[in-house]
C-alpha cells in the first residue's frame, strides 16, 4: 500500500477494501452444540484441503467421541472431489453435509463456528466480514505468493489460526 501511495501520491490513492456479498456481515454467534466446521476451497474446490480433511477425519471422529464432543461438518468440495469426500466421511462414521458447491455462503458462514478455507483475498474479506474464526490454508501454487500476502495482512488486522 505504501508503494502505491508513494508512486501515485497519497491524494490519488483511495483504499476501499475488497467487495463482499451484501448478505455477509458480522453475524450472530452460531450455536455451540454441535460445534460446526465449514470447509471450503473456493468455487472449484481444493483437492489439497479435501484430502487433508479426509485424512484427519478418523482421528477427529475418535477424539470427539472419546470426549463427548459432537461436531457438525459442512464441506464444499468442488465437482471433482465430491464423491471421494462423501466416502471419506462415511468411512469415518461422521455425518456431514457434503456438496460440490453452495450458493448460500452467507447462511453457511452464519452457521459455522470455525471455517477451514483458502487464504485468497475474497475469502479473507468474507470470513473477516462475517467475524468468523478460521483455519486459513494458503494456495501453494499462488503466483507471487498472493495468498501468503493476504494472510499476512489479515494477521495484522485480527488474530487468525
Amino acid at each position: 500500500m505504501a508503494d502505491l501511495m508513494k508512486s501515485f501520491g497519497a491524494g490519488k490513492v483511495l483504499v476501499t477494501g475488497n467487495p463482499v456479498r451484501g448478505a455477509i456481515r458480522p453475524l450472530a454467534p452460531a450455536p455451540r452444540d454441535p460445534f460446526t466446521v465449514f470447509v471450503f476451497g473456493g468455487s472449484q474446490g481444493a483437492m489439497g484441503i479435501n484430502t487433508l480433511v479426509i485424512e484427519v477425519l478418523e482421528f477427529l471422529g475418535d477424539a470427539g467421541r472419546s470426549h463427548g464432543l459432537q461436531l457438525r461438518w459442512i464441506h464444499q468440495t468442488g465437482e471433482r472431489d465430491v464423491e471421494m469426500v462423501r466416502a471419506g466421511y462415511r468411512a469415518a462414521g461422521i455425518p456431514a453435509d457434503v456438496e460440490p458447491f453452495y450458493y448460500d455462503m452467507a447462511r453457511r458462514l452464519s452457521g459455522a463456528d470455525v471455517v477451514v478455507c483458502r487464504a485468497g483475498a475474497t475469502t479473507l474479506a468474507e470470513v473477516a466480514a462475517a467475524g468468523k474464526a478460521a483455519i486459513l490454508i494458503p494456495l501453494p501454487t499462488a503466483t507471487d505468493e498472493n495468498d501468503h500476502d493476504g494472510l499476512f495482512y489479515a494477521l495484522l488486522r485480527k488474530p487468525v489460526v
